[in-house]
């Protein structure tokens, strides 16, 4: 029994080998797929499970249909990505181009954000999950840093001037 997990990020489980077969064959499944064995602490991709490699063209010879291979890539190319991880890549440059004085908070959050995607195309959703959370925390840090930077500043030329 194994649990797996789906395209929209969440765990399903437990499952038997006849229905990871099943999920292969139609497409929900492919070799970036996290699943582990119940039991088990650690997740690993659908390709490291050595009864399911004649599924996703393994070592046995035997290869995907092609249209199940098609089935199973983006529009460019890319593997179905596990569930919608937001990268908040425009988020980060909007920040670091208008709020200037937050500068160093935004170019870290561009970095964060660029990892997200290349994550999700190793089908490394967790690290995906990490890098678009700090993502996220960088922008939010850069923004208040932006609102607060201007004021505490005002705040002090206002204080001097009464001295």
């Amino acid at each position: 029994m194994f649990k797996i997990i789906g395209g929209d990020g969440e765990e399903y489980g437990p499952v038997d080998n006849a229905d990871v077969r099943q999920w292969i064959q139609e497409g929900r499944a492919n070799a970036q797929t996290m699943l582990k064995r119940e039991g088990q602490a650690k997740w690993a991709p659908l390709s490291d499970y050595p009864e399911f490699s004649p599924l996703l063209g393994g070592p046995t010879g035997q290869s995907m249909p092609t249209s199940t291979k098609q089935s199973m890539l983006g529009s460019v190319g890319q593997p179905v990505s596990k569930g919608t991880v937001p990268n908040y890549l425009v988020h980060s440059i909007l920040v670091t181009v208008f709020c200037g004085c937050s500068l160093p908070f935004g170019i870290v959050a561009i970095i964060h954000a660029s990892k997200v995607d290349t994550y999700l195309t190793r089908g490394d959703h967790a690290a995906a999950v990490a890098a678009s959370e700090s993502a996220k925390t960088w922008c939010i840090l850069a923004l208040v840093f932006a609102i607060m930077g201007p004021l505490i500043l005002f705040t002090i030329a206002v204080w001097a001037d009464t001295l």
